[in-house]
């Protein structure tokens, strides 16, 4: 943590003075936090451990890191191995620093790739995080979601759960994790996930009214080609194809959703 200054201006800022009171004092935080150059571990756990230490819900500060970037103050990248990297983008012009010290972490940085900001609509609403954010850990109605996630895999948890309709999220394991990291390099997906998420809870099809009985779960999603499909209207107001009855002898067609094709 280092010494840093607070101009004036600060408090009567147009924007900045909108912005909650939460997320006010955790920008005058993340000065201390950050480096000589301005470049910080910008990860929910790390920053909350260093700036909140007595917030027990790491996911509130995930919300407030969001607010900041969605205002400009600071922007994040994901680096594939260490994680959220921030910068407090004007930095440099309100801090004078004595006996600078190069910052370690702006090759991280500069190596990442842009972090999706989500609008306010799609903030997580982080139930089943009270208190130390383990009550209910494995029950069906937990929401999975910790310190030793990406944010991708967080950020796809919390808008996925903020719908009843659809299927319960238990677990992240090696194959979530493996098609999870291919579709957060995907920038069409990563931009349009919540929102293909919301149509999929709004789909009667999808939530299971339809003549095969199938509902699209959290791995159907994560299909190369499904968001695609959803977001060109594949599935809005699709109605169940008609029951045709089988022949004699004859083996009944399976629908597989990945290729919107029946099979035998």
């Amino acid at each position: 943590m280092r010494i840093r200054t607070i101009k004036p201006e600060f408090w009567s800022h147009p924007v900045m003075s909108r912005q909650s009171e939460a997320a006010q004092l955790l920008a005058i935080g993340l000065l201390n936090y950050a480096d000589d150059d301005g470049y910080f571990f910008a990860d929910p756990a790390m920053v909350r451990n260093a700036l909140r230490p007595r917030d027990n819900d790491y996911g509130s500060t995930t919300v407030l890191l969001r607010e900041l970037d969605g205002i400009g103050y600071i922007h994040r990248k994901n680096h594939p191995t260490h994680g959220q990297i921030g910068f407090i983008i004007s930095f440099a012009d309100h801090q004078v620093i004595n006996k600078r010290k190069p910052s370690l972490i702006k090759a991280l940085y500069d190596y990442g790739i842009d972090t999706v900001v989500l609008p306010d609509s799609y903030r997580p609403e982080w139930k089943g995080m009270e208190g130390n954010g383990m009550e209910g850990k494995g029950t069906r109605d937990a929401l999975v979601a910790d310190a030793t996630l990406s944010p991708i895999e967080n950020d796809l948890i919390a808008e996925w759960s903020k719908y009843s309709a659809l299927p319960k999220i238990q677990s992240i394991g090696k194959d979530r994790k493996r098609l999870i990291s291919a579709r957060g390099n995907d920038k069409f997906f990563r931009h349009n996930f919540p929102a293909a998420i919301k149509l999929i809870a709004e789909s009667k099809f999808c939530c299971g009214d339809n003549d095969r009985g199938w509902k699209a779960t959290f791995d159907w999603l994560l299909h190369p080609a499904t968001i695609t499909k959803i977001m060109e209207g594949k599935y809005d107001g699709k109605k169940p194809a008609n029951t045709v009855p089988l022949r004699e002898g004859e083996r009944p067609k399976v629908w597989n959703p990945l290729t919107d094709e029946d099979e035998s």
